[in-house]
Parts: C-alpha cells; sequence; structure tokens
C-alpha cells in the first residue's frame, strides 16, 4: 500500500529510481521526527526492489555512532560473499577485516583502502543492474561508515548507484550530514515531508486504530499534530477507552515527541522501563544481549514484551530496535545517571567485543579507575591499529577521562594518543584543543618540550603563521635539555619550518645540528631522517646531490606511522630527484611513500605528498593522472580545513588549469595558493603557484600579464644571486617565463640580468631542464637583438637538452619558439616544420591554447600545405627535425661528425644519435646512399 497522502513524494521517489543514469545520485527525504520519512523510505526500497534492483539497506541509530563501520557492515551484509572474496587482495582484507569483522590483519588497515574495497564492490554488483543505497537516518551513520559513502558518492560517475535516504530536520542546526561531505550539489536533492493534509490524518488513524472521527474531530488532531503522522497517532491512543476529551481542551501547540515518548514510557512497569535503557545503550540490542544483561533477568522475557506491545521497540529475528531513533534518544536522555552507569556495567559483563566492553566500562565508571582506563587505552590503540582513528580518539578521550588524578604520566600520555588520532582521522582543530589544554598542566622538562612540538605541528597545519611555530619550536627545544633524541625531532621541525619560511640556509644549519645530535644518540632512524633533510636541503641551497646523504637516507629504517610527512626520508630524496629532472625516480619514491602512508591509515599531511606526486606527473605529461592526485589532495585538504594543505594543492592544480587551457581557473587557483602563502609565511608555495601565471597567459601572447604576476617572484631570485653558488636554477620553473615575457615586452637588459646566472648554474650543476629552459630563452634573446644564426643554433641546442629530458609540454613549447623564431627569420621550411611538431604534440597533450597559439604561427609562416623540404622523402614522409636536417646538410656537404660537432656545438656522439635517425627515416645504411637520396641542399632563398 502506497502511503496514504504521498502522492507527490512518492512518484518524486520512483523517478529517482527510474532515471540511475543521471547525473542525480542522492535524494534525501527530509522532515521533522515522525513525519514519515521512514515510511516514504520503506516505500522506495519495495519499489526499487520490485524494479530489479539491488537494494542494500542499513538503519544506524545515534549510539551506534561509535561503532566504526556499523553502517557500512548492514549494508553489505546481502552482497554476495563471492563479490567479496573476488577484491583484490589488500581491498579484500580491508573489507573483511574493518567492516565484516570476518577476519583479523597483522597490519594496519587503511580507511581509504577499505573504501576502495566497497567501491571496486558496488561497481561489480551494478554491472548487471542498479544499485540502490537505503539509509535511514543518514546523519547517525558512524563517522568511518559516512566518510566511505562520500568517498564513493563523489567518485561515483556513470555507474548506476544510487542513495536513498532520510535525515531529520534541526538535529545539526542543517549541517550536511558527514556522508554527503563534498558530494557536488546538483547531485544530491532533497525533498521535504511536511505535514499531511486532513484527509490523508483521517484515513491514517482509522487504518492503523480504527477510530472514525468526526469533522471537528479530525480538525483539532490536524490542529495539535501539526499533520505529523506520529504525533497524530499518539495523540489519537488516547482518544481510545474514554480519553477522548484531550484531543477537545484549550487550542495549544502540539506536544513535543519527547513528552508522547515519555507518557508512553511512564506507563511501563519499572522493570519493562529498565529493559528499555539496556536496549538503548549498546550499538545494536540483541534479545540474548537484553535478557542477559537485565536488571531482573527472570522477567527480562516479559519485560520484552511489555515494550514490544508498547509500539516503542520493534523485534526482528533477534534484534531489538526502537520504533524510531529519537525514542531510543529518549529513554536515554530520562534515565537517572546512576541507572545508566549500571546498565552499562550490566552490558559490559555479557558483550563479547573488547572495544565495545571497554566502552561500556568506561560509561559505567562513577570515579576514575585506572584499571579501566588502561583497558580502554589498549581498545584505542587497538581501533587505531585497524585505521578507525576516529574510534581510537574516542576511546582514548574516555580513557583520559577515567584515569585518577594522580596519574599524571598516564594522562598525558593517553592526551597524547588521543590527539594524534584525531590528526590522523584529520581533525586538527581538536588535536591542538587537546594538546593546547594539556599544556597548562604539564611542567617544563622533557614532557613540555614534546607536547610543545607535536602542538607546533597542529597549529601549523591549521593555519598559524610559520613565524609563531618556530618560536614555539625553540621553547621546546629550550625544555629538552639533553635528551638528543627529542631535540634532534624538535631541530629537524624547525629545519622544515625555516626553509618553508624562505631561508634554506637557516635550514641547514638546523638541520647539520639535528644530524650530530642524532648520531651521538645512536638512532640509526633519526639519522636517516637527518641524512634525508639534508641532502635535499644541500639541493636547495645550490651544492648538488650528495650522493652519500641520499645512500644514508634510503638505507635507514622507515619512520614511525603518524610521523611528520616532510620529514620521512622517501619524501625529501623523492623532491630532491624531481627538481634535479629525474622524474622516474622521484615517482619511485613518492609512491612507495604513498604506498605505505596508505597501509598505515596515517593519512596526515598525505596532500603534502599528493601535490609532489601531481606536479611530477603534469612535467612527465601525464595529465589526467595529475589531475586525480590534485584533485584528491585538494579534497582531503578541503576537508580538514588545512590552509597549508590547500595553498600547496590550489598551487598545483593552477599548474593543470594552466596547462589545460583553463587560464581563469588557473589565475585564481595561484592567485588564492599566493595569498594564503604569505598569510602563512610559506615561501615555497608561493615559488609553485607562480609556474600557472606564465603558462595561462604566454599563449595568448600577453606578455605584459606575465611580467605583472611574476615579476615580485623574479625580484626575489635577484635578492638570492648575492651568493649566486647558492643559487639552485631547477627550483623556479617559472623564470624562464619571465624572462621570456621581458624579452617580448623589449626589456633585453633585465631579461640578460636573469638569464646570465640561470643559464650559469644550470651548466655548473648539470640541470637539464634548466639548460634546455636557458637555451630556449637565449634563442629568443639572440632573435631580438638580430643574430638569426646565433638563435638558431641556441634553439636546437634546447631542444637536443630537451629531447631526453622527458617533459613533453617543455619540449613542445621549445619547439613553438625555435618555429617562430625560424619564421622571423624567413626560414619557411624549418618553421613549419618545427611548428607542426608542436601543435601536434600540443594536441597530443590535451593542450588547446598552447595548439591554438602553434597553428596561428604557422598560419603567419606563409604555406599552405605540407611540400618537400630538403630533408624530406621523395615520397611525401616525413620532414626531419631541424637538429636532424642540419646534421644531414652538412653531411651532404662533406664534413666529418667532428666538424659536424664542432660547427653546430654538439657532443660528437649526439651528431651520431642524429645521423643515425637520418639513416632510419631515409631507409639507408651509409652517407653515398643517403646523398642518393636525399637531394642537395638549395641555396638559402628563405
Amino acid at each position: 500500500m502506497r502511503p496514504l497522502g504521498r502522492e507527490a513524494e512518492t512518484t518524486r521517489i520512483g523517478t529517482f529510481l527510474r532515471q540511475p543514469g543521471s547525473g542525480e545520485r542522492v535524494l534525501l527525504l527530509t522532515g521533522e521526527a515522525g513525519s514519515g520519512k521512514t515510511t516514504l523510505l520503506g516505500e522506495g526500497r519495495s519499489s526499487a526492489a520490485a524494479s530489479g534492483h539491488h537494494v542494500l539497506a542499513a538503519a544506524p541509530v545515534e549510539t551506534e555512532t561509535a561503532l566504526a563501520y556499523a553502517g557500512l557492515a548492514d549494508l553489505l551484509e546481502t552482497v554476495p560473499a563471492g563479490l567479496v572474496d573476488g577484491l583484490p587482495g589488500p581491498q579484500r582484507l580491508a573489507v573483511r577485516h574493518a567492516v565484516l569483522r570476518l577476519e583479523t590483519s597483522a597490519d594496519p588497515v587503511d580507511p581509504q583502502t577499505t573504501a576502495m574495497g566497497v567501491r571496486t564492490l558496488l561497481r561489480r554488483l551494478a554491472a548487471d543492474r542498479p544499485v540502490l543505497l537505503v539509509i535511514d537516518d543518514l546523519p547517525w551513520l558512524d563517522l568511518p561508515s559516512a566518510r566511505v559513502l562520500a568517498f564513493l558518492l563523489r567518485r561515483m560517475r556513470d555507474e548506476p548507484v544510487r542513495l536513498l535516504a532520510t535525515a531529520r530536520t534541526g538535529w545539526t542546526g542543517g549541517a550536511t550530514p558527514a556522508a554527503l561531505a563534498g558530494v557536488p550539489g546538483p547531485q544530491v536533492s532533497r525533498l521535504a515531508t511536511g505535514p499531511l493534509p486532513a484527509a490523508a490524518l483521517r484515513d491514517l488513524v482509522h487504518g492503523r486504530l480504527g477510530l472514525l472521527l468526526t469533522r471537528t474531530e479530525l480538525a483539532r488532531l490536524s490542529a495539535l499534530s501539526g499533520g505529523n503522522p506520529l504525533f497524530a497517532l499518539e495523540l489519537a491512543k488516547q482518544t481510545q477507552g474514554g480519553a477522548a476529551d484531550t484531543l477537545f481542551g484549550p487550542p495549544e501547540a502540539p506536544p513535543s515527541l519527547d513528552e508522547l515518548v515519555r507518557g508512553q514510557i511512564v506507563a511501563l512497569a519499572a522493570s519493562a522501563r529498565d529493559l528499555l535503557l539496556t536496549a538503548a545503550l549498546p550499538a545494536q540490542a540483541t534479545v540474548p544481549v537484553l535478557t542477559a544483561a537485565a536488571r531482573r533477568p527472570a522477567t527480562a522475557r516479559a519485560d520484552l514484551e511489555d515494550a514490544l506491545r508498547s509500539g516503542l521497540v520493534v523485534r526482528d529475528h533477534h534484534a531489538v530496535r526502537f520504533a524510531h531513533p529519537v525514542i531510543r534518544s529518549v529513554v536515554i536522555a530520562g534515565a537517572a545517571p546512576a541507572d545508566r552507569r549500571a546498565a552499562h556495567r550490566r552490558l559490559a559483563a555479557v558483550v563479547s567485543s573488547p572495544e565495545t566492553r571497554a566502552r561500556h566500562l568506561a560509561l559505567a565508571a562513577d570515579a576514575p579507575d585506572e584499571a579501566v582506563a588502561q583497558l580502554v587505552t589498549e581498545a584505542a590503540r587497538a581501533c587505531a591499529h585497524r585505521g578507525a582513528c576516529d574510534d581510537g580518539a574516542d576511546l582514548a578521550e574516555l580513557a583520559v577521562a577515567v584515569t585518577p588524578p594522580d596519574r599524571a604520566r598516564e594522562r598525558r600520555d593517553r592526551v597524547l594518543l588521543a590527539a594524534e588520532q584525531r590528526f590522523a582521522a584529520r581533525d586538527p582543530g581538536r588535536a591542538r584543543g587537546l594538546l593546547e589544554d594539556l599544556l597548562q598542566a604539564v611542567p617544563g622538562g622533557l614532557a613540555r618540550a614534546e607536547v610543545l612540538r607535536r602542538l607546533t605541528r597542529y597549529r601549523a597545519f591549521s593555519g598559524e603563521p610559520l613565524a609563531v611555530g618556530a618560536a614555539t619550536l625553540a621553547e621546546a627545544l629550550a625544555e629538552a635539555g639533553d635528551d638528543r633524541t627529542l631535540r634532534t625531532r624538535i631541530q629537524l621541525d624547525q629545519a622544515v619550518l625555516v626553509t618553508n619560511m624562505g631561508d634554506p640556509p637557516a635550514g641547514v644549519a638546523w638541520i647539520e645540528r639535528a644530524l650530530r645530535d642524532a648520531r651521538q644518540a645512536g638512532d640509526g632512524e633519526l639519522v636517516g631522517e637527518c641524512s634525508a633533510g639534508l641532502a635535499y636541503l644541500n639541493f636547495v641551497t645550490g651544492q648538488g646531490v650528495r650522493a652519500e646523504l641520499v645512500r644514508l637516507a634510503r638505507a635507514s629504517p622507515a619512520p614511525p606511522p603518524g610521523s611528520n610527512m616532510e620529514q620521512r626520508p622517501n619524501l625529501a630524496v623523492g623532491h630532491l630527484l624531481h627538481w634535479s629532472g629525474d622524474l622516474t625516480g622521484a615517482r619511485a619514491c613518492y609512491r612507495q611513500e604513498y604506498d605505505r602512508t596508505v597501509a598505515t591509515g596515517m593519512s596526515a599531511n598525505l596532500p603534502l605528498l599528493l601535490w609532489a606526486m601531481a606536479e611530477t606527473e603534469a612535467w612527465a605529461g601525464d595529465w589526467p593522472l595529475a589531475r586525480r592526485y590534485a584533485d584528491h589532495g585538494y579534497e582531503l585538504a578541503e576537508d580538514a580545513d588545512s590552509p597549508i594543505e590547500v595553498a600547496f594543492m590550489a598551487a598545483v592544480r593552477a599548474v593543470l588549469h594552466a596547462y589545460q587551457g583553463r587560464a581563469g581557473a588557473a589565475r585564481a587557483d595561484a592567485a588564492r595558493a599566493v595569498q594564503l602563502a604569505q598569510g602563512l609565511g610559506l615561501a615555497m608555495v608561493g615559488v609553485v603557484a607562480a609556474q600557472a601565471f606564465g603558462a595561462a597567459a604566454l599563449p595568448t601572447g600577453d606578455a605584459a600579464a606575465v611580467h605583472q604576476d611574476l615579476a615580485p617572484f623574479a625580484d626575489q631570485v635577484r635578492a638570492g644571486l648575492t651568493e649566486p653558488d647558492r643559487f639552485e636554477p631547477a627550483l623556479y620553473r617559472f623564470l624562464p617565463d619571465e624572462i621570456e615575457a621581458l624579452i617580448r615586452l623589449g626589456e633585453l637588459g633585465p631579461a640578460r640580468e636573469l638569464l646570465e646566472p640561470f643559464e650559469t648554474r644550470s651548466a655548473e650543476l648539470d640541470r637539464t631542464w634548466g639548460r634546455s629552459a636557458a637555451a630556449r630563452c637565449r634563442g629568443l634573446l639572440l632573435a631580438a637583438d638580430g643574430n638569426a644564426e646565433g638563435a638558431a643554433t641556441a634553439l636546437d641546442l634546447a631542444l637536443e637538452w630537451g629531447r631526453d629530458l622527458g617533459q613533453p609540454f617543455e619540449q613542445a613549447r621549445t619547439l613553438l619558439t625555435a618555429g617562430e623564431v625560424a619564421r622571423r627569420a624567413r626560414r619557411k621550411q624549418r618553421a613549419a616544420a618545427y611548428l607542426r611538431e608542436a601543435r601536434q604534440r600540443f594536441s597530443d597533450l590535451g593542450a588547446p591554447h598552447w595548439r591554438d597559439r602553434a597553428e596561428r604561427e604557422l598560419a603567419r609562416v606563409g604555406i599552405r600545405g605540407p611540400r618537400p623540404s630538403p630533408g624530406a622523402r621523395p615520397d611525401g614522409g616525413p620532414a626531419l627535425t631541424g637538429a636532424e636536417q642540419q646534421v644531414a646538410e652538412r653531411v651532404l656537404a662533406g664534413r666529418t661528425n667532428a666538424e659536424i660537432a664542432a660547427e653546430l656545438f654538439m657532443g660528437k656522439r649526439t651528431v651520431e644519435a642524429h645521423l643515425s635517425q637520418v639513416y632510419r627515416k631515409y631507409q639507408v645504411r651509409s652517407r653515398t646512399e643517403l646523398a642518393r637520396k636525399l637531394p642537395r641542399p638549395a641555396p638559402p632563398a628563405e
């Protein structure tokens, strides 16, 4: 039977179910308690099952929010076991251990792996027919399950997987349920369940209670109930047995459901009320648990029958649940504290889960109890081990609450555990609050130093200026005394802070002191972290790659889960490889660290790794993968409300926008990153974001805009050139764009001022990207000076340096510049060859604005279509590249390889490589055969 008076709502739900491929992914039924949301949900569930959907349902309750993955376990209860068993190994283990509790794992379970496993399950389940997730009272879904659901909803695209759920209005001030966090607005629709019309109320009361109301009685019932179906039924029940006058008193506001529930509870016997309280406290109440934990076991069965007859609870096989979640809340809130504690104590004696038992014991305690606190602490650590950080933090805070006042050390350790788990669960604000409260009670010395050190990290994560953090670390160091291990960690943190603030030489000094202390402490793990950090900072300060430090870093033990991401050896070494041009090596380091981070479940600061991974793939030309990394990191950063992470992710996202032709989005993200960086005192972010300004504006020829945006960053570079031997050109990816903009604006002097140290240091340090970019800028500068031959030679060198760089966007830009310079020198055939290749590469990459610029340049060449050039095959095959053509021409002129190398400023092996390519293209094996196939070049008439 369709719900009475809800024709419009049921039609809307039907439309939602019939369009599984539309952009609408969630339909949320909203309304006050008792308004009929659950009834409508049941109708939707039945309709979906009848139309062939896979229906997965859950009905979370308020106290179940403390049980990790309870809602998810309900949803997956009917999924065939074979599908779970068919998941990839890590995903199968995560789902079976964290969610279904079918097996245990010696290693921690990562929440993201769990989410990926559930996503794979639903995709496979949806392969043959649509899947509908049905959740009653979505806001009460436990947080780990909610996060998995949000992960799924944000990433489902074309899969026929939908969510139909209910949410009581007013529970959280209108806040979005955690399960919908980050889900795009257009994918979520809300359907309000307003008051039932009077006619529907009449039919409802008659159908459920057999009462026939007069028009007057119905009008009064409608007014007093406000059209709420549950209120109306409860009020109508009071008319049975001669209580009809309750409907005809003075017209007042309808009584709250709370009052109605309390009235029903009071009507029960005391033993039945006790049983209701016992049923309300556990995450899941079953008949065996209730009878075992009842205050009066002898009458438990009879008391349960009384409760069932009252309609407050219902029975589903062995499970006992409340007819509505709010009833459960009223039962708990109305019980005396002593009665609640007694019920928790009885439940602790009969439940089987150690975590659940520990929670009940903590809530049963009426005074501090160290034995209970220790038990709850162990449960918290068990939750942390399996990646349930929220539960771990909850239990740790419960342990703190029952720790005796004279156990200061234990209390401190439990607060640190709670803060660590809050931070791991990406709640830095709560982690910070816990430590700030603890700091007030911690005396000076090592304990205070450790609290200050961790607090600095949490505050920086939350957006505190780095300079403030540096001062706090100085205080921590003073408190650390002679403890070498703690001093090392504090100095490592200080090195990271001052480096990010834009003073890498100071960072070197800090980390050298840290390395000395680590060696004196004999801590191999810390020696490895310090070695990695020093290798990175030596590189940043222009001292090149110190191989012995890199070896030490890679050979060191892995740091513990939860350690500062920026200090991990893999990340530091990855950064060094990344900027020195070894993208393959950097990718391997980053991926290893990513896998390890995900495996431990400690994903705090993960965006700082995803930023590096995204930038590596952006440079390597895998822009779809870079976009996935950037979007994932940005979501995590915004979810955690971390300005420092948002700044990094906005910076790299800006670069991708610029590459892919979204100039407005690029400038917006870059500007946001720079603004956040300035507020934080985070100089490094500005350098990353600056790349986007040139890539966004140069393809349209707006050199003035590029210079306006990049001039402040270029000024910082000039200021640092007072010590040229400390200048590392690989860090300043924006610099060639500023040099190009200055040249195009006619500011040749300032362009030279920046180019010469960039060019010199790139050669001294053998930075392949820097040498290629510098040669490209040199070619533009020589062309602006009227030296066409010198410009062509410089650009050939730029192409040569870029050939094996593994950065296709950079090589395409060099081809574009070479084509433009050749066109201006009236070398049309060469210009056309370069520009066609640039156009194709930009097109392959997905860089439309740059492709269009190459197209415009090609149109200016004045050649209507490809024609045979001096280097083209007679059959019309592809022309030689510029460098190959120059080598071929000199071969035809009788030059030896050594002579060609000298004339073209190439290495002899490079000449041989080009000649091999020419032989391959013309299918010859010797110079003699080449001379027969390749016509001699005509005198330059271009």
